[in-house]
């Protein structure tokens, strides 16, 4: 696991179509800050760039199904893989992050590489994308102008696969199963889950796993008076339990830690 990574640094994280959830470090609670700048549909293959100050101390980063490149005030230059575990960073106060996340559906596309290959690792950007890109990609987060041209300047040919796209989408959203899905996309299940993997680095049960968790999270922030019960029902576990299980083994919290 990585020991520095930034996706869902101070919030808890969010997906490509619903909006950041404020976290465990919440901007102004400790003296962080974080701001994000969204981009529009799917083309350039990133969610959003963004920026964080730290107010000292440690941070919990809980997964989100993404990847993101980081350029750190402190001279590192990364690509932050896609988590499947909780990690607790310690960020020195004033330590400024610049970040750009890839979409999920997005990241062999964006990086070249292999998606497992990525999972739960943090690796220089130097040693990922070609010198050229690597270059201008750290001095435009670094100078807070890396925005949705650029990234389809840089990767003017990108293609996301549509069928893991339409599948990322339904297992971060719902309880569809790979077979269904496989069913509606024309493939066999065991070809999807294969390709999910490739193309996003995350098995689909994981894919699905967080997003059920970001979901029960918004909801905690959203309507802080909903019982822990009717919370874990809309959000799609089959009892308060298993709510609270997911919640400990993700986020290394209680579900009542995930609120205001």
């Amino acid at each position: 696991m990585h020991a520095y990574g930034a996706h869902s640094i101070g919030k808890y994280g969010s997906d490509d179509r619903h909006g950041a959830a404020a976290g465990l470090v919440r901007n102004g609670h400790d003296g962080s800050r974080y701001r994000e700048v969204r981009f529009a549909g799917t083309r350039s293959g990133f969610v959003c760039a963004w920026t964080h100050r730290s107010g000292g101390g440690v941070a919990r980063i809980v997964p989100d199904n993404h990847a993101d490149f980081i350029v750190s005030s402190t001279g590192d230059r990364w690509l932050v893989g896609p988590a499947t575990t909780v990690d607790l960073p310690e960020l020195p106060a004033g330590t400024l992050l610049h970040g750009a996340r890839i979409h999920t559906a997005a990241l062999r596309a964006v990086t070249g590489a292999h998606g497992p290959e990525l999972r739960d690792t943090k690796i220089p950007i130097d040693d990922l994308l070609p010198s050229r890109i690597a270059r201008i990609l750290t001095e435009s987060l670094t100078e807070g102008r890396f925005g949705e041209p650029l990234a389809r300047t840089l990767w003017p040919d990108l293609r996301i696969d549509a069928r893991v796209d339409t599948a990322v989408a339904a297992l971060t959203d719902s309880a569809v199963s790979i077979e269904t899905l496989a069913n509606h996309l024309a493939v066999t299940p065991r070809h999807l889950r294969r390709l999910v993997e490739t193309e996003a680095g995350l098995t689909p049960k994981t894919v699905q796993l967080i997003g059920r968790l970001q979901r029960a999270i918004r909801l905690v922030r959203g309507e802080p008076d909903m019982p822990p019960a009717l919370v874990a029902a809309a959000a799609g576990y089959s009892d308060q339990a298993h709510f609270g299980r997911d919640a400990r083994r993700l986020t290394g919290v209680t579900p009542a830690a995930l609120g205001p």
